[in-house]
């Protein structure tokens, strides 16, 4: 007690206890007894069971501070606003709020005797070490790379791919948008992308060096001169090779970047050397590289040292080892002639290949052995983490329900003796108590097996026998780090490449060697065979990281800020020059503002003061006032009050400067504060008896207009009033808010350029959108002519000329297009003079409503089959005859779409192809189609997402292609959009094309390989063909989708809103679907809170309107939300500007809400969901979403249906312009085929 009373006092003297510390300057430091005792106060602190530990004594170490100051409420608040402690998550902080229990438990009342401690124990443990090093950075993320192709950062790239993807990326080339590389192996970043050195840096490489040794030799710290020459010519050799290796620039090998890729690859010990070299290196291009390099003075016969070999060897070598695909490290070695020497692996001098051959096969062995490794590591952390699972109480649970579910009680009793025996090592009861196992029949332990318990009951679904709920590593469970998390996906290529963190580095051709996008070469190479290397540097993204956050939050050069990366949130930390410490924009704003008004206290105070004099003059009748106007001088502008002979400026109203006004000889002087006379009256007027009477004043040489006037009495209260009241001082935040800035932003003007290619595009769209084709027809026939002039020829192919009946079927089209495109083909062609023409021959469709319209508008049709998983046989149901019917094998034709419902991305449980969902299942009802009725020619279509790789690469498209040529047909795929095939629609799709090679399947293995490898080489030959086909056909859509749209007053759409209206719609919102976390309010709330958008809800604001009487809760607030974004996000308001959007999805993925500039005349995907105009207030009938698929009600015989149904029909439609364009690509090329063929 009485040392408790010691400390207090002298913490009373010590002036600490008024709560003054505001650094840790302020704190008392530890003397050399308090020193002294840290060892006695963590021994104490540890035995009596406090955590944290380690963090009480590394703030001793760091601040050396007394131990009893430092359990305090005044010490802890330092600690958490210091950047160590945000380096650390917070652990500094938790280790004082531990430190004061301890010190209000009375632990430094007795301390422990540490004479008892094991002394190597007391050294390691207990006694702080003041030689560490004070604070370490958060470990860095690997630097990676991935190739990718284009298709998957832009879907609908065109032949000017280079500028469309330029819109895709910053002024940096960093992505504007985040890209799902999911399928796509990432690897550390290599020296290949690191810039090159150029025949400058080339020659000037012998003279670096030879000045790198020197300055070794001088630097090191060996005694011997023989020793000192060793390892400078250690480190002269290691750099040597390095830089015949990768022929890079002294810049590029002095970064950081390139020792971290150093240290990677060469991690064998015979190349320990070369980390060791870089990173001194480094040190010594930092302190010479503006210096100068002389030749060396060597002997002649030592000459050869120091001469590099020839660049063009060097490039040479590097574009061998890059075509060979040999792995990071490994280099090609060649002779003066260019001939290969050797082949150096990684392992060391012993690691080296006389041969190509030998070189690949040791490369595939290296390969085979690493992925051993891997396994045999991921299968040893699983080892454990079950060992670990099953040492623990709930792994013994598991077991003690496994064996009662298996009647296995000699094991259960066992299980459960364990267990109770740990439960009585407790010192309080367990959760469940401890009943013994009670034996039960066979009947009651399988009926609680098949769910009767209380988890059935509640209907939760219970887990399969050896199911978990996560099945990653226990560590990784318990809390991933952000560097192993990337570590995970880059594992199972699951990376998702963030928006401002990856760089595109450029396009990789097939020789291996990358070039920048504006490369000239590039200029021939298609869209669909453009690889992109994009790049993640760690050091780069910080430093871009960083530098937003100085330019956000308005900081200068003399702040130092550090990023933490978090799975809770990036933490900032700002340390102003005289060491304040802040954490966010907030805090910084404050302080500013804080600042600004201590500044303008004292001096506001002043003038309050003057203005209280002048006012109270004023009351008693005393004040005489005179108002001076000088434009052209705003010092001398304000109120002038009488002094004596002289008159003074009312300061107290403004921040103007004192200006004096005295007569002097014969003029009139107006004089600042310091007696420097500002301006005077002019000789004309001498004789004034106030300067407030002249007209002119002379300011230096020039004269100025002035007007002066005395302010009568009952005037000068709104004449104070009106000074008063004119803002002074500077600018807070929130004006400069709205000020243009003045420093030249490249990615404003980068904006800019975009704005004005997109406002260029929609003006050349509007001068189109009188003259556009608005039916199928006119669409055709532009392609029709558009074909004609892409072959320069006078008439259009023979094969859609001449006479020939082509019979059609389809599968799963839903409104069968592909017949309405026959239909509209045919007449487009008759002014040609062709004598083509089609045929229905049969459709599939599986919901009975869409059978019912496929009957009423395509009547001619003599077969409508049920299930398309049927057709591969000689039999299948038939609608109309109600009974198996024949399936017909003389069709030219099929056109299919299987499901797409397994595949889509809006789909949150996805199929593969393989896994036979429904996708999968109807696929396969295709294809046993073509395999056995063997149709000549084959459209297919679905979503793109049937493009994206999974985890190894493998693309789903990939599988329909080979199941096309192994039954013997050529085939191929483009990604299409259908805004450019005339149709005001922004819909992605892949089509999928075949052509039959031979009418006849093969009977045996052997001719079915053979048909597969004519289709491999057809397919290549027929592809580039089809798709210049497929360009040349394209026109963007010059209409706007509102010229689809019905007037508001159309009785169809009177119609349908009273529907809607009887419908109730309101009581039918489903608050939470089964499965999901959250429901749409607390998703809504989040979105809401997320944005600050706090309680305006502008789309619904209007009372008693009409179109609220046809939406619920859940539309009404995402209205809002989806109307706060677009006007925030793009500056428009959607209640006047039109734009439709998709009402069925959730509020983070709404379609319709983010559409290009320049494409936004079109509406977004049509889907079988609900479809809001925003500007015309009311859903979008299902005949409006048919004509923005091309599926018009003048090509269509009965439209008497429920716009809902029509609504799902357009959504699961095809794009006829699109369809119209592949089958004319596909008749073209399938004479072409023929050709072959025959040849």
């Amino acid at each position: 007690m009485i040392y408790s009373i010691l400390k207090e006092l002298e913490r009373m003297l010590s002036g600490a206890g008024g709560h003054e510390w505001s650094s840790y300057d302020d704190v008392p430091d530890a003397s050399q007894e308090d020193v002294a005792q840290y060892p006695r106060v963590l021994a104490t602190f540890f035995q009596q069971g406090y955590p944290y530990m380690n963090g009480v004594r590394r703030l001793m170490e760091l601040h050396k501070k007394k131990a009893w100051d430092m359990a305090t409420s005044e010490f802890q608040r330092l600690v958490r606003m210091d950047p160590e402690n945000a380096k650390c998550n917070g652990y500094l902080n938790s280790a004082i709020l531990y430190l004061r229990k301890f010190r209000e438990n009375g632990g430094f009342e007795n301390l422990t005797d540490v004479s008892a401690i094991d002394p190597y124990k007391l050294q390691t443990t207990f006694t702080p070490d003041f030689d560490r090093e004070t604070g370490k950075e958060q470990e860095h993320f690997d630097d990676l790379q991935v190739d990718l192709p284009l298709e998957l950062v832009m879907a609908d790239a065109t032949t000017n791919w280079r500028e469309e993807l330029q819109e895709k990326v910053d002024e940096d080339g960093y992505l504007l948008e985040d890209v799902d590389a999911r399928g796509q192996r990432p690897v550390a970043l290599s020296v290949a992308l690191l810039p090159d050195a150029t025949d400058e840096e080339w020659a000037m490489w012998p003279r670096i060096l030879t000045k790198f040794e020197l300055q070794c030799k001088q630097d090191s710290e060996e005694e011997k001169p023989i020793r000192r020459e060793e390892e400078a010519n250690a480190m002269f050799q290691a750099m040597k090779e390095l830089v015949e290796e990768h022929g890079k620039s002294p810049d590029a090998m002095a970064a950081e970047k390139y020792l971290k890729i150093v240290k990677t690859t060469y991690t064998n010990v015979s190349h320990k050397d070369r980390a060791t070299a870089v990173a001194k290196f480094a040190d010594f291009w930092a302190a010479h590289k503006d210096g100068e390099f002389p030749e060396p003075k060597v002997h002649a016969l030592a000459l050869k040292k120091y001469s590099l070999m020839d660049r063009r060897i060097v490039e040479q070598a590097k574009q061998l080892a890059a075509e060979w695909l040999l792995p990071a490290g490994w280099a090609v070695k060649l002779g003066k002639d260019g001939r290969l020497i050797k082949v150096l692996g990684t392992g060391g001098k012993t690691d080296f290949y006389h041969s190509k051959e030998a070189a690949l096969q040791a490369v595939e062995a290296q390969a085979k052995r690493q992925a051993e490794e891997a396994k045999a590591a991921h299968q040893q952390m699983m080892s454990a983490k079950e060992a670990h699972v099953e040492r623990s109480e709930a792994g013994m649970r598991k077991q003690l329900a496994k064996a009662v579910r298996e009647e296995n009680y000699e094991l259960a009793e066992r299980v459960h003796s364990q267990l109770t025996g740990r439960a009585g090592g407790r010192s309080g009861p367990s959760r469940k108590g401890t009943m013994p196992i009670v034996a039960r029949s066979a009947e009651e332990v399988a009926r609680r097996g098949q769910g009767a318990g209380r988890g059935a009951k509640n209907g939760v679904k219970r887990k399969a026998e050896g199911e978990d709920a996560n099945d990653s590593a226990l560590k990784v469970r318990k809390a991933m780090g952000l560097k192993h998390q990337q570590k995970q996906e880059v594992a199972r290529s699951e990376l998702t490449l963030r928006a401002g963190e990856w760089r595109l580095q450029g396009v990789r051709l097939k020789s291996g060697s990358v070039l920048p996008i504006v490369s000239d070469q590039l200029e021939a190479l298609a869209s669909d065979a453009v690889v992109l290397v994009l790049v993640y540097v760690d050091e780069e993204v910080r430093e871009r990281k960083r530098r937003r956050i100085i330019e956000d939050w308005g900081l200068d050069e003399t702040w130092t800020v550090t990023v933490r990366y978090r799975l809770s949130g990036h933490q900032v930390t700002a340390k102003r020059a005289d060491g304040k410490v802040f954490l966010s924009k907030h805090e910084v704003a404050g302080a500013r503002d804080r600042e600004v008004l201590e500044k303008m206290s004292k001096p506001a105070a002043a003038r309050a003061k003057d203005l209280e004099a002048v006012l109270a003059s004023h009351a008693k009748g005393q004040l005489r006032l005179w108002e001076l106007e000088v434009k052209e001088m705003p010092s001398l502008h304000g109120l002038y009050v009488a002094d004596g002979q002289s008159f003074s400026k009312v300061s107290c109203l403004g921040i103007s400067e004192q200006v004096k006004v005295s007569y002097t000889g014969d003029k009139w002087q107006f004089s600042d504060a310091a007696g420097n006379v500002i301006a005077c009256t002019l000789p004309s007027d001498s004789g004034t008896t106030s300067p407030f009477e002249c007209r002119q004043l002379l300011a230096g040489s020039a004269a100025v207009e002035t007007m002066g006037s005395l302010v009568v009495k009952e005037a000068i209260a709104s004449r104070l009033s009106s000074h008063l009241g004119q803002s002074f001082g500077p600018c807070c935040r929130f004006c400069e808010a709205g000020k243009p800035r003045t420093r030249a932003s490249m990615t404003a003007k980068a904006a800019k350029d975009k704005q004005e290619l997109y406002e260029s595009r929609l003006l050349e769209l509007q001068q189109r959108r009188a003259k556009a084709p608005r039916t199928l027809v006119d669409m055709v026939s532009c392609m029709l002519d558009k074909l004609q002039m892409f072959q320069s020829a006078s008439a259009l192919p023979e094969v859609l000329r001449r006479r020939k009946v082509l019979r059609v079927g389809t599968m799963c089209s839903g409104t069968d297009a592909p017949v309405l495109v026959a239909r509209a083909l045919e007449r487009a062609l008759r002014p040609h003079g062709s004598e083509l023409s089609f045929q229905h021959a049969f459709s599939v469709e599986y919901d009975v409503k869409k059978q019912e319209f496929l009957k009423a508008n395509f009547p001619e049709c003599p077969l409508l089959f049920k299930d398309c998983v049927q057709m591969g046989r000689k039999r299948a149901w038939e609608v109309l005859s109600e009974k198996p019917q024949p399936v017909p094998d003389d069709v030219d034709i099929l056109v299919a779409g299987f499901s797409c419902k397994d595949l889509s991305l809006m789909n949150s449980y996805r199929k593969a192809l393989h896994e036979m969902g429904q996708s999968g299942a109807t696929l396969r009802g295709v294809l046993d189609y073509a395999e056995r009725h063997r149709p000549r020619l084959i459209l297919l279509e679905n979503v793109w997402a049937i493009l994206k790789g999974n985890s190894v690469g493998f693309k789903q498209v990939d599988l329909v292609m080979e199941g096309l040529k192994a039954r013997g047909y050529a085939a191929g795929y483009r990604l299409l959009n259908s805004c450019d095939y005339f149709v005001p629609q922004i819909r992605h799709r892949i089509w999928m094309w075949a052509i039959r090679l031979s009418d006849k399947a093969p009977r045996t293995q052997e001719e079915a390989e053979t048909l597969r490898q004519r289709a491999e080489a057809l397919s290549q030959t027929v592809e580039p063909k089809f798709n210049d086909i497929l360009v040349a056909l394209e026109e963007p859509c010059a209409l706007h989708f509102e010229d689809y749209m019905l007037d508001d007053d159309h009785p169809a759409v009177r119609a349908h809103f009273q529907f809607v209206k009887s419908q109730n719609r309101a009581a039918q919102v489903v608050k939470k679907k089964a499965g999901a976390k959250q429901d749409w309010t607390q998703k809504y709330d989040t979105h809401r809170t997320g944005h600050d958008y706090q309680y305006d809800r502008p789309y619904t604001a209007v009372r008693d309107a009409d179109f609220l009487q046809v939406l619920n809760d859940r539309e009404k607030e995402l209205l809002n939300l989806k109307c706060l974004d677009v006007m925030n996000e793009q500056g428009k308001d959607p209640r006047a500007f039109p734009m439709l959007w998709e009402l069925s999805q959730s509020v983070e993925r709404v379609p319709g809400v983010r559409i290009r500039r320049d494409r936004q005349n079109y509406a977004t995907c049509i889907l079988p969901g609900i479809l809001w105009h925003s500007s015309r207030k009311r859903w979008v009938l299902g005949i409006e979403k048919l004509a923005l698929q091309g599926i018009f009600a003048e090509d269509l015989k009965d439209t008497d249906f429920p716009q809902k149904l029509l609504g799902d029909l357009a959504g699961n439609a095809f794009t006829t312009s699109v369809c119209a364009a592949n089958l004319i690509a596909l008749l073209t090329c399938s004479s072409l085929v023929s050709e072959i063929g025959q040849s």
